[in-house]
């Protein structure tokens, strides 16, 4: 029993267009690279207003912290009026007896004062960083944009010609046209 088998007749052509089918099958199914989103602007609108209230704080720290040399307003009704003539003794007498809490307070409030600094500077640079941030991340999807550009227009059309060219070389071994 003799079997024949008859091949197909396969076309350049028809191999051209499944090849070209088949790459851009390929290229649909590659992952899309999403750009990166950085914000270029940090609000610090808020930070600003609570730098102002901790500012007026120390302020405050520090004034009310340092040694006594008037005698509040509060004390001059009855029955602290009777106690003027010792006000500077009752006054002396105070300050040398919280002499050590009042270098404390102004202590506490320098430092304070020496902190907010070293914060303020620290948001400065991290607006600072987060501008740089944005800008390397435009130049990075700017970058990543022209690279898919130039495998589009470069690497696929060379890569397509030289399976054609391969294919041609096939077909002219195997004696088929190139139609």
């Amino acid at each position: 029993m003799n079997t024949q088998y008859s091949l197909p007749k396969i076309t350049l052509a028809h191999l051209e267009k499944k090849i070209d089918n088949a790459m851009a099958s390929q290229l649909s199914q590659l992952p899309q690279q999403q750009p990166l989103i950085v914000e270029p602007e940090v609000d610090i609108s808020g930070i600003t207003d609570l730098v102002k209230h901790i500012e007026g704080l120390i302020e405050n720290a520090q004034l009310r912290g340092s040694e006594r040399t008037t005698w509040p307003d509060s004390l001059n009704k009855f029955p602290f009026v009777l106690l003027k003539p010792f006000k500077k003794l009752i006054l002396k007498f105070i300050n040398i007896l919280f002499k050590d809490q009042i270098e404390v307070n102004q202590n506490l409030a320098e430092g304070l004062q020496q902190s907010l600094l070293i914060n303020q500077e620290l948001i400065r640079q991290i607006v600072s960083l987060r501008y740089q941030s944005y800008r390397d991340v435009e130049n990075l999807n700017h970058y990543q944009q022209l690279l898919g550009q130039q495998i589009t227009a470069t690497i696929l059309p060379n890569s397509l010609g030289k399976i054609t060219d391969h294919l041609y070389e096939l077909n002219e071994k195997i004696g088929g046209d190139k139609s």
